[in-house]
């Protein structure tokens, strides 16, 4: 058993990926992970955003774009049940909810 673990605790499962809308807030029934991908180019950016208001403010990610031709990013945040989140991409490639299930 590694130092610290409770073998009590339930286990986790991630669950099946949930396409969302941009730029629209959503709350986290369970513990989960917000994935997004989205292109763009200069003056455009991508933002993540979580915490336990209705319009969550509080920014966990921040990407601008910083060249003339296209750029493709990533990101991830983890999102706590009961929070509200909303993600911000100027072209949305995908960004889906993944829940963490008992």
């Amino acid at each position: 058993m590694l130092p610290g673990s409770n073998v009590s605790a339930p286990y986790k499962k991630i669950g099946a990926w949930v396409d969302k809308a941009n730029n629209t807030n959503f709350q986290a029934a369970t513990d989960g992970f917000v994935c997004a991908c989205t292109t763009f180019a200069t003056s455009q950016k991508a933002e993540g955003f979580t915490d336990d208001t209705a319009t969550p403010t509080k920014e966990f990610f921040h990407v601008e774009g910083t060249a003339v031709n296209s750029n493709t990013q990533s990101f991830s945040m983890f999102v706590k049940k009961g929070n509200y989140w909303r993600a911000v991409l100027t072209t949305k490639l995908y960004l889906h909810w993944i829940p963490l299930e008992p």
